[in-house]
């Protein structure tokens, strides 16, 4: 006759294809089956023989799971009777995935305050996939089910691919994402996002009396970009409701019989523009303004000082990594402001 199988087998998730090792998908199965209440105090585990054989692993590696856990405090040996739980008091154990668009100064900032609030206990990897669908997609797929949670940032050029439809396997009580909220089923996962509209809108309402001895603002958004089409949506309804003169251009041009102010969102029609004042030799603040977009550590020792209006990167970070710890599901809009320098 065969031996009975083991019923809690099934607690056990074991999967060759996964690239976490598999004597830490059976720590993390007895782990998560402790949390929710499936296996309890005085539970007997299979023994190393029954998991080894139901799935065709090497006894080192059971033994290897075994005795992490006997390290972690949570199962005890008993000579000659099995392996037990001996504790349902689990600090939690946090592996995180995080996946980022790319690793710019202000993205540093918001890894940086993650990985801090986090703490050293925490397992963080860090992800890039330059702005690239099928590189985010891969990477999502390949690593669904080796984390604990996911941290998304999702910008891509052009038009909106199917993000939604990526993540919707990684289940929403592991999934935060930044930046920009998740549309579609997926969407009731946790988020600290932007408002892209509002934000803008409102940060210029902010800066209105410096802006107002410009002749016209002029919005620099380059033709392909990742940030989002909101930014120019909240961009004309300022300055349509505050009266100014305005218009939205794809890459940086002076018109020397005009003054005024532009709000730059690529670095690289920032230098454009410096480049400008040096060699008119204008002067920032006075004869042409900028506003540059997303705050950076050296954006205040460039020419003197460039005004700015961003999200606090810092804040993004922090807040993410108290919602991780927490396990709160809500979708909370980060802080945008207006940083007055001398560029305006």
């Amino acid at each position: 006759m065969y031996p009975k199988r083991n019923q809690l087998l099934y607690l056990f998730q074991v999967d060759e294809h996964k690239r976490m090792p598999k004597y830490r998908q059976i720590v993390r199965s007895v782990v998560n089956s402790i949390k929710q209440g499936d296996l309890k105090v005085g539970a007997k585990l299979p023994s190393i023989n029954e998991v080894s054989v139901e799935f065709l692993l090497a006894r080192e590696t059971v033994v290897k799971a075994y005795n992490k856990l006997r390290e972690m405090g949570i199962v005890v040996s008993r000579p000659g009777k099995g392996i037990y739980v001996c504790s349902e008091d689990i600090d939690k154990e946090y592996h995180i995935f995080l996946l980022f668009n790319k690793l710019s100064p202000h993205k540093k900032v918001v890894y940086d305050a993650f990985v801090n609030e986090m703490g050293k206990e925490a397992k963080v990897r860090l992800f890039i996939y330059n702005n690239d669908f099928n590189t985010f997609k891969r990477l999502v797929e390949e690593n669904t089910g080796n984390f604990t949670h996911y941290v998304v940032i999702t910008h891509f050029f052009g038009v909106n691919p199917p993000v939604s439809k990526v993540l919707e396997k990684i289940p929403y009580q592991q999934l935060v994402m930044l930046d920009k909220r998740l549309v579609g089923p997926a969407d009731e996962c946790t988020s600290v996002y932007q408002d892209f509209a509002s934000d803008i809108k409102n940060a210029l309402a902010s800066a209105r009396e410096d802006l107002n001895k410009y002749q016209r603002l002029t919005l620099v958004f380059p033709a392909s970009t990742y940030h989002s089409d909101q930014i120019k949506t909240g961009f004309k309804l300022f300055c349509e409701q505050a009266g100014f003169a305005h218009k939205i251009i794809d890459s940086f041009e002076y018109e020397e019989q005009l003054k005024e102010a532009f709000i730059i969102l690529e670095e690289s029609d920032l230098i454009a523009l410096l480049g400008t004042v040096r060699d008119k030799n204008l002067t920032l603040g006075k004869d042409i303004g900028v506003i540059s977009y997303n705050e950076t550590p050296l954006k205040e020792f460039i020419a003197g000082g460039l005004s700015v209006v961003s999200t606090d990167f810092a804040a993004m970070g922090h807040k993410a990594a108290e919602l991780v710890k927490s396990g709160e599901i809500i979708q909370t809009a980060n802080p945008f402001r207006y940083i007055k320098r001398g560029s305006l």
